[in-house]
């Protein structure tokens, strides 16, 4: 088991001061074929939802809005025999906040998974695929105003092949391919943004030596 607080200390004064926070913890349990691990976390005051919305929906700048973000996480993976392995992972997250103003962000919330089954065929090759989807979700704004979250679902498929020479070296080649909702901007693009909508085709060659 695990548990971790942080605080970046940028509390607020007043009747309804913000303090913002984290927790989050997790478990797990490993025996025989099976590992099973579960994971929660919460963030206080850090405004996910309206960090993520127009301007003219946000709630960031009001002092007297406060926020609670939430995750969970479950996670169970199987060890088939000694050539396969499959993983399965179900995400829950919600953004929620206490706006004064009609037509404010309010909530969301939206269900991910994940299916990941990696092989390995011979001491020399081994090969991963994995599926990822996360579902568009559902939203809300202060004051019944009507929110939509169309276009806001993104999917990754990705693959990869490996043929080790030794326990050292190994040459490798991976794809992955993302493609967002027409309103959705997720990213696995280390130092590059990504366009709203915009779908990102990856491929990749090396050689891998661990000294």
């Amino acid at each position: 088991g695990a548990l971790q607080y942080s605080t970046n200390e940028a509390d607020t004064s007043g009747n309804n001061s913000r303090h913002p926070h984290v927790w989050s913890g997790a478990i797990a349990w490993a025996g025989g074929p099976i590992e099973v691990s579960l994971a929660h976390e919460i963030h206080w005051d850090l405004f996910g939802g309206s960090r993520n919305v127009p301007s003219a929906l946000s709630n960031f700048n009001d002092t007297n809005v406060r926020s609670k973000d939430k995750a969970t996480q479950g996670m169970i993976k199987w060890k088939i025999n000694k050539v396969h392995q499959v993983e399965a992972d179900f995400i829950r997250k919600e953004y929620d906040e206490n706006p004064s103003v009609v037509g404010r962000f309010e909530n969301y919330k939206n269900n991910a998974y994940e299916l990941l089954w990696s092989a390995r065929w011979t001491p020399q090759w081994r090969t991963d695929v994995g599926y990822i989807h996360s579902e568009k979700g559902s939203c809300s704004r202060h004051g019944g105003v009507t929110c939509t979250t169309d276009g806001l679902e993104g999917t990754q498929i990705q693959a990869g092949l490996a043929y080790y020479f030794s326990r050292q070296t190994y040459l490798f080649a991976m794809y992955a391919l993302l493609r967002n909702g027409y309103s959705a901007q997720y990213n696995n693009l280390e130092l590059q943004d990504v366009s709203i909508g915009e779908d990102i085709k990856q491929w990749a060659v090396g050689l891998s030596h661990a000294f």
